[in-house]
């Protein structure tokens, strides 16, 4: 409103609906074996995905002060998100006679994976100009791995030797 006059100078109204589907996947599995008394082994996979779909719809109309329509257009946005992890490890493990003497060999290895792709549409009805189309797509992804030689002699009760 217009603080002299108290005339409505324009307005406008939007309105928006919106859609999402979440997806979702985990697995786990892990295996230790004895090979004896003084060797184990063992592994473990990990698993996760996820993808997310969001649609989005959005009119929008202005007004002038005496009504006439200023603008009018929908925007709408298609959103699909997803991710996953995948991550893999192996150890070995093996005691000596001596108490808490051991040597520990670790190995892991991870894949991550992240895609966001945004896609806006965009139609004017009053402006009369062309669709207007803009989309973005990101991507991120990494992979890891390392390994691990830990060797631990105990010279006595309060100390030990750590390689």
């Amino acid at each position: 409103k217009d603080s002299a006059t108290g005339l409505l100078i324009n307005d406008y109204n939007t309105n928006s609906t919106a859609y999402y589907r979440p997806i979702s996947h985990t697995a786990n599995f892990g295996i230790d074996y004895d090979l004896n008394t003084k060797n184990t082994i063992g592994a473990s996979v990990d698993y996760f995905y996820t993808n997310f779909l969001r649609t989005e719809n959005t009119s929008t109309i202005s007004h002038s002060a005496n009504d006439s329509i200023i603008s009018d257009f929908d925007r709408t946005r298609i959103n699909n998100e997803q991710e996953y992890d995948q991550e893999a490890s192996a150890y070995f493990e093996h005691k000596f006679k001596k108490k808490d003497h051991t040597l520990n060999l670790d190995f892991n290895i991870a894949k991550h994976f992240e895609e966001e792709k945004n896609n806006f549409i965009e139609s004017r009805r009053v402006e009369f100009t062309p669709t207007i189309y803009d989309n973005t797509l990101i991507r991120h992804s990494e992979n890891t791995g390392d390994a691990t030689l830990e060797y631990v002699y105990p010279i006595n009760e309060d100390a030990e030797f750590e390689a």
